[in-house]
């Protein structure tokens, strides 16, 4: 049951017999729960810090809780936004040396918080912890799921008396503030009442910072609630502020048009914080776009890698083919019929291009792997080389169960190409081709794979520029590496073959040279993670093509922060409260 009324600290509540350092902090919107929450975090940080038998507190976000067992959650958790190892973030959860502070349970999704409050309740034990949420949204839950948090006691924030927030008020020099709260006491609308906001912390400040707005009358539109006229106000205010000395000056109908972008497009994936390198293109209106640009630009790269291999034809028909095979999928209505759609055109332009036999082996194989998916931008993790025994032990591991897989594919296609006898080449000949391009461009992925295992997330904290900066150097750096292990295995089979007696003259052509330094560029930047990068990219152009978001985001999201409507946490966004991102949701998108 909720503790009796007080006055106490919540630091000091927190630690109380009848608590023992387990509690649901519950309240209204705006009454202050996550500030309780911070203030908490502050004093066990010191407590961590004085004594190192104490576990440290870390803040966490339900909202972003994926249907996993919270402990490997966690983990997880310290992993990607902390930058923990892996290990260690598991032995941190599993030896109880951190002590779980859990904000915005109302924030998930209405259908995962029963089965989250279940897995919580698993968790908790006698582990000290503390989980925010506002009081209605709780109400419900254990209404409509019958399921309680599990936790020693619970405090619900109570709004500040009229008394207190008068003498407060009249203290600060603000009493024509109060004249206006009383005046709304008897005025008839919509409730909250005006007076029943400011009872809220969170909107008593936004009071304050409109106070202009307020002496001079409510200015309310038809039908405005005092909450949207309070928000509405604010962003006029905040919106309207100089840029600083060397900042970009953005109008305040262009910024209050991305806002109201970026928070429909928060609130329908259910994010409360915001990370530039996981923009999605579920937010752009026209997915075909995104589609166009990223099959043009492969398109591109395939038509001069076919031009230098085989000529004009085979240039151009690899690269509509390609450009196809990955603009296509995701922009059409069509769901299963869209293999049969780029299997076909896949296998028209092989056919004319090289010959039937291949252009239908080709069809049936893009026919089979193609899909009508969507891109989803995978997380961006910068590779890094071995830096200790054990790292080095799991990367020669990696890299040997891949060399298996990469001979024994080389192997199957050098087979099945052979049987085609293509053009009166023989099957050995065609066995020492396909084997030596194979592991000219399956081996980069070996070691991609094998560097994936070791690889280390991007720091949390790093700047937000930094951040896709930071993954496209850690590609590029090791790009060279990839072409000489490409280069390396193309010319041990060469010299393979000649022992074994083959002609080499028909392979060592300056075509296949290029052919195999195209393969391993591509499949470099897929493995590496620059295709990832580039992705980012194109999905910013193409928001800034639909107008959504500018082009220049960072520097956007950092004079947002300067006027008070965005906050930076290490290198992530959110909004000033969720009450603010709630409102710019709801607002009419021009």
């Amino acid at each position: 049951m909720p503790v009796a009324t007080t006055d106490q600290p919540i630091v000091d509540l927190f630690c109380r017999p009848d608590v023992g350092e387990q509690l649901a902090i519950l309240g209204k919107p705006g009454s202050g729960k996550t500030v309780c929450l911070l203030t908490l975090l502050e004093h066990l940080l010191q407590t961590a810090q004085d004594n190192d038998a104490a576990p440290l507190p870390v803040v966490f976000e339900c909202s972003e809780w994926d249907g996993r067992e919270l402990s490997l959650w966690m983990a997880a958790q310290l992993r990607r936004k902390y930058s923990f190892p892996e290990d260690m973030a598991r032995h941190l959860v599993q030896a109880h040396d951190i002590l779980p502070l859990l904000d915005g349970l109302d924030e998930l999704a209405t259908e995962k918080q029963g089965d989250f409050v279940r897995q919580f309740n698993l968790f908790a034990g006698n582990r000290p912890l503390a989980i925010c949420c506002r009081l209605e949204e709780y109400r419900q839950l254990r209404e409509s799921t019958e399921q309680k948090l599990a936790l020693r006691n619970a405090a619900i924030l109570q709004d500040i008396t009229p008394q207190r927030l008068k003498g407060h008020l009249l203290r600060t020099g603000l009493e024509d503030i109060w004249t206006v709260l009383e005046q709304s006491r008897i005025e008839a609308g919509q409730p909250p009442s005006l007076l029943e906001l400011a009872q809220r912390p969170l909107f008593l400040g936004v009071m304050i910072e409109v106070a202009k707005d307020l002496r001079q009358g409510s200015g309310r539109q038809p039908g405005e609630t005092w909450e949207d006229f309070l928000w509405r106000n604010y962003l006029d205010k905040q919106l309207n502020m100089p840029p600083p000395a060397r900042g970009k000056n953005y109008s305040q109908q262009q910024s209050l048009h991305w806002l109201r972008c970026l928070a429909k497009w928060m609130q329908a994936e259910q994010k409360v914080e915001l990370q530039i390198d996981e923009l999605q293109p579920t937010m752009l209106k026209g997915y075909w776009r995104f589609g166009l640009l990223y099959g043009l630009f492969y398109g591109l790269i395939s038509v001069l890698a076919g031009w230098l291999y085989s000529g004009q034809v085979f240039g151009i028909s690899a690269g509509l083919a390609m450009g196809l095979f990955l603009g296509l999928p995701g922009t059409l209505p069509l769901k299963e019929d869209v293999k049969m759609v780029v299997g076909l055109v896949y296998g028209m332009f092989t056919w004319l291009a090289i010959g039937p036999i291949v252009g239908i082996i080709f069809g049936l194989f893009f026919m089979l792997v193609s899909e009508n998916e969507r891109i989803k931008i995978e997380s961006i993790r910068p590779f890094r080389l071995p830096a200790s025994c054990q790292d080095w032990q799991v990367f020669s591991a990696k890299l040997a169960d891949w060399l298996i897989i990469i001979l024994a594919i080389g192997l199957l296609l050098g087979s099945f190409v052979g049987l085609v006898q293509a053009e009166g080449i023989g099957f050995v000949s065609w066995l020492a081709a396909t084997s030596s391009l194979v592991m000219a461009n399956g081996l980069p992925a070996g070691i991609a794979a094998a560097l994936k295992t070791v690889a280390g997330p991007i720091s949390e904290t790093a700047q937000p520029h930094e951040r896709l900066n930071e993954a496209l150097r850690s590609s590029l750096l090791l790009f060279p590496i990839f072409l000489l292990a490409g280069m390396t295995g193309f010319v041990q089979l060469l010299f393979l073959a000649e022992l074994l007696g083959i002609a080499v003259s028909y392979f060592f052509k300056m075509s296949y040279f290029y052919l195999m330094l195209f393969m391993g560029t591509i499949l470099s930047f897929w493995v590496l993670g620059t295709n990832t990068v580039l992705q980012h990219y194109l999905l910013r152009l193409c928001l800034r093509w639909e107008g959504q978001l500018p082009l220049r985001f960072v520097s956007w999201l950092e004079a947002m922060q300067q006027r008070k409507v965005l906050q930076q946490v290490g290198g992530s966004y959110h909004f000033l409260h969720k009450q603010l991102q709630e409102y710019l949701a709801k607002s009419k998108v021009a």
